[in-house]
Formats: C-alpha cells, structure tokens, sequence
C-alpha cells in the first residue's frame, strides 16, 4: 500500500541540505496518517535542546504516545549528515538514551523507537522487561583504533520505498495489536 499522495509531496517540498527541522513536517503528516487524531494516539513533536560546546544543538523527534504513554520515538536528522560516522553514533546513542529514559513509562511489551535521516531510518525495539538489550545492538566503541558503531547500512531502509514503508507499517501494527489490549 503507498502512502498517500499529500504525505508524499510534503518530503519532496523539502529543499536539498535542509536540516532536520524541514523533515519535522512531512514526519508529522506521515505518522498522522499511521496514527489518526480521532484514535486514541496523539502524535507529539518534540525540541529539546542538547548541551554542546559548539553552539545550539537540538534534538528534534516526533514522539507518539497511546494516553500520556509513550509507545515510539522517531528522532529527525538531516539527511547529509547520515555520511559521518561521529553524527550516526550520536544518533544512535540519543535514541538509545530516550529509549532507556522512557521504556519504564511504555504500557506495551516493547518501546519501538526510529532514527531517521530524512527519508531513511533504522529500527529499535527494546523490550519493556527491565534489563533488556536494545535491538540493534550496541556496537562498543574501541577506544584506541576507529570503528564504526552505527554503521550507515543501518539505515538503508526508506520509509518512502516499498520495502522501508512496509517495515514502518509493520510496527504500527504491532503497535495498535499491543495497544488493543489495553
């Protein structure tokens, strides 16, 4: 099933080297068109600014909650950035990090979370059984030779591809199945 035309051409409009916040529109139509307002899920933005040395740096995601339980977290980056491996560890860490700091909150068996780089996302899921580990897992860090630890094929999948869309749909419905029982 393709996504409707509107959600479509609001990732189009985005201007090329946009940041992340020009994604926060077309992620927001999108997860609206998953998560319906007359539903009983409410789809949050979210801006938090982050500590840095460098000047403001924020953190933007769109947050969806089932009531006030948070159930997934897509954090936005912008999509040039997804070429250095610093800005994918940073990524994958942040989202780590909230998943970690919200799971306790989540009413379903698993916290699903979304790092996206425009259009291409990686998927995690943590279970909400405590001391669970986060899929995918942590790559650690070597601390004297360089590795990768969120390797860019992580996110090869686009939510605006057949394949990608399906995977997305494939949570949401996990999703709703998990929150039907509530």
């Amino acid at each position: 099933m393709a996504w409707p035309q509107k959600v479509l051409r609001q990732f189009q409009l985005v201007p090329p080297n946009s940041d992340e916040g020009a994604y926060c529109g077309p992620w927001n139509k999108l997860l609206y068109t998953l998560f319906p307002a007359d539903s009983d899920f409410t789809v949050v933005p979210n801006f938090q600014e982050l500590g840095s040395t460098q000047g403001a740096d924020f953190l933007i995601s769109i947050d969806v909650y089932i009531g006030n339980k948070p159930v997934l977290l897509v954090e936005l980056k912008k999509p040039n950035n997804l070429r250095y491996i610093s800005r994918r560890e940073d990524a994958d860490m942040q989202l780590r990090r909230r998943l970690r700091d919200l799971v306790r909150d989540c009413p379903i068996p698993t916290m699903y979370g979304i790092s996206a780089f425009g259009s291409r996302v990686c998927f995690y899921r943590l279970s909400t059984v405590p001391g669970s580990p986060i899929n995918p897992p942590l790559i650690p860090r070597d601390l004297e030779y360089v590795n990768d630890v969120a390797p860019e094929d992580r996110w090869n999948d686009n939510v605006l591809d057949v394949g990608g869309e399906d995977k997305l749909r494939q949570v949401v419905r996990e999703i709703f199945d998990a929150c039907s029982n509530l």
